[in-house]
């Protein structure tokens, strides 16, 4: 799994890196799926995700339940 946790600034990577083609995520997640067998979750930087009620604790369970929901379904966020 890569786990990229860097807010806006991955927007211009996106298409580069061949991740558009990525499940859009609820917020403060921004992408999730897989890409060639790997699974992918993209996300806010983790300040960014804190200034808006995603502690540090609250963001990592929902990190982890996504990347579990990637695994179990195939790539496919739930």
């Amino acid at each position: 799994m890569i786990l990229v946790v860097g807010g806006p600034y991955i927007w211009p990577f996106v298409e580069p890196l061949g991740l558009g083609t990525l499940d859009a995520a609820a917020r403060p997640l921004y992408l999730a799926g897989q890409r060639d067998g790997i699974d992918w979750v993209v996300g806010m930087h983790p300040g960014g995700a804190s200034r808006r009620g995603w502690g540090p604790s609250r963001y990592a369970d929902l990190i982890v339940d996504t990347a579990r929901a990637l695994r179990s379904s195939g790539g496919q966020p739930r």
